[in-house]
């Protein structure tokens, strides 16, 4: 597999957007998260643990999912992203109660 390039920090796309944003690499690994709106989201879920991004960033986004079930799709979206097709997935997060779209392009 081709190896990733390094991520900036903090990225454009992170910056440009006001919203929960997250890059990983195709181990799970979180690269780096858009920081204010994560921030103000782990705030608001009582997870003050996680609320700065140095927090999260190297942990596998598995690590912050709850239940087996949750977790066993949430390999199966990333297996998903990381085979190399384009696709998007649609998914709703129990946690900000809206749908979100993960997209490999």
């Amino acid at each position: 597999m081709e190896q990733l390039r390094q991520v900036p920090e903090p990225t454009a796309i992170l910056r440009a957007i006001n919203d929960i944003l997250y890059v990983t690499d195709p181990s799970d690994v979180i690269l780096d998260v858009a920081e204010e709106p994560w921030r103000v989201f782990a705030s608001a879920n009582d997870a003050a643990t996680i609320a700065n991004r140095d927090q999260v960033v190297g942990r596998t986004l598995e690590s912050f999912i709850s239940g087996e079930a949750a977790k066993a799709a949430h390999r199966a979206q990333t297996a998903v992203l990381v085979s190399g097709e384009r696709t998007s997935i649609e998914y709703r997060s129990a946690a900000t109660r809206r749908t979100s779209v993960a997209t490999c392009a």
